[in-house]
């Protein structure tokens, strides 16, 4: 992974920084504030969306491509909205770009994905309520660990999620396998 210069975010994140540095880091390609023209709100950074059942693909995906793009920082924590009252231009150059990648999360996200995350306010917010509920993985991982535990009826298991077992009955069914037995 391509790692951002720590002195352009001490100076992206310092709010003493004067304006004139804050806009000819702008320019520069390495501070995360740098919009190329081809960066548009409705772009669409990978191909196959999040649907649930491939957290971990969509993820290390949107990973690669924000990172390519210079914006993970704004999902993992890395940088900090400025201060609106004290640093108005760096706040709206900060605004722009979270929205901009909020933007590009939702749009690689199934509809009833995208209703559930469409309202928050920071990019963050949504890449960490989307890796809360689907990083545990999917339902079907989970069977097969469940069958593999060798304690239960493969056909019960499998007709259980066939027939329409939701998803967090599934999983209450599931979680009661021990790691033990899981190994």
């Amino acid at each position: 992974m391509v790692k951002v210069d720590d002195s352009v975010i001490s100076k992206v994140n310092d709010p003493k920084s004067d304006s004139s540095t804050s806009d000819s880091l702008k320019s520069d390609t390495s501070n995360p504030y740098f919009i190329h023209h081809s960066d548009y709100p409705g772009l669409v950074l990978v191909s196959k969306p999040l649907d649930g059942n491939n957290y971990a693909s969509w993820c290390r995906a949107m990973s690669k491509s924000l990172n390519a793009k210079n914006k993970l920082v704004f999902v993992n924590g890395t940088i900090k909205a400025p201060s609106k009252k004290t640093n108005p231009d760096d706040y709206a150059a900060w605004t722009s770009c979270n929205d901009k990648v909020h933007s590009w999360i939702i749009n690689t996200v199934t509809q009833d994905i995208f209703d559930s995350v469409v309202y928050y306010v920071t990019a963050r917010e949504v890449w960490e309520d989307l890796q809360e509920h689907f990083s545990q993985g999917h339902p079907k991982e989970h069977l097969n660990k469940y069958i593999l535990a060798g304690n239960h009826d493969h056909n019960l298991a499998t007709n259980q999620v066939s027939k329409g077992l939701s998803k967090e009955d599934f999983m209450s069914m599931v979680s009661g396998i021990s790691e033990e037995q899981l190994q």
